[in-house]
Formats: C-alpha cells, sequence, structure tokens
C-alpha cells in the first residue's frame, strides 16, 4: 500500500526535521557561553572554531535521509525497501558520530579551545540530535517490515 510508505515517510521527515531544529540548543553540559550545535558543527571565526568535518557530514546526511523516504512512494516493493533500509542505516552512523560530538570537537579545535575538563560532557543538543535520528532510523525499519507485507 501506498499509503503506508506515505505515513512512514512523513513521520521520518517530521523526526529528521525536529533533529535539525534541536542542534539550536546548547552542544555541551557546561559551555556556558559556547553556543549552539550550528555553531560547533560549523565553525566560528568570531569564536575561532575550526568545522568539525564529521559532525557536517552527518547533519548533510541526517538532511538527505529527510527526503531520500519519499523516493519510496514511486518505487518498487524491492528498491522501497533498500531506501528504507539504507536510511536507517544512515541514520544510526550519523546519530554514532553525534554522541561523538564533544570527541570530534576537542579534536578538531587541539589548541584553541580549553581543557577538556571545561566540558563536563554532551549538552541537550547533540544527545536530542542523537535521539531522535535513531527513532527516525527506527521508524525506517518498521517501513522495511511494512513494504514487506505490501500485495
Amino acid at each position: 500500500m501506498k499509503k503506508s510508505r506515505l505515513i512512514i515517510s512523513i513521520l521520518i521527515a517530521i523526526f529528521g526535521i525536529i533533529s535539525a531544529f534541536v542542534l539550536m540548543a546548547e552542544p555541551f553540559g557546561k559551555s556556558y557561553e559556547l553556543g549552539s550545535g550550528f555553531l560547533v558543527i560549523f565553525g566560528e571565526d568570531n569564536w575561532n572554531y575550526n568545522v568539525v568535518a564529521p559532525l557536517m557530514i552527518a547533519f548533510f546526511v541526517e538532511m538527505v535521509c529527510v527526503l531520500l523516504p519519499f523516493a519510496s512512494i514511486f518505487l518498487s516493493k524491492k528498491l522501497a525497501k533498500i531506501i528504507y533500509g539504507a536510511g536507517a542505516v544512515l541514520d544510526i552512523v550519523c546519530g554514532v558520530l553525534m554522541l561523538l560530538a564533544l570527541q570530534l570537537f576537542v579534536a578538531a579545535n587541539s589548541g584553541k579551545t580549553p581543557d577538556v575538563e571545561f566540558y563536563s560532557g554532551l549538552g541537550p543538543a547533540f544527545i536530542s540530535n542523537a535521539v531522535m535520528v535513531f527513532i527516525a532510523a527506527a521508524i525506517g525499519l518498521v517501513g522495511v517490515l511494512l513494504v514487506n507485507r505490501e500485495d
């Protein structure tokens, strides 16, 4: 049923878009004036941050995974399963990279950031981003199962 594919695609898109919006929160636990998750990912000249390439790639892959499931509506069952499965795997990889944001940020900005003790751990931006992406991946896996049950 194409209707189930549409519903699954909309749910994946909703959680993917929410995962982008939550990056406006604080990036690390005791970051005080460190900015948002976007400043950590894309760098900031005024604050002398470097771009964190793995996080930037993960963010763009997340946004591709928001749009990719809509292609499954118009494709065959086999291709729809591949799209949902690949999207789920990519979302899981992106979520894991977001959970490694603190280590990646410190590695990309070595010598420019204060002691690692300054950062108490991940803050709401990257934790909630990873949770939303993992939920989108789970919905994508449900999409694989629903495509198997189609007539």
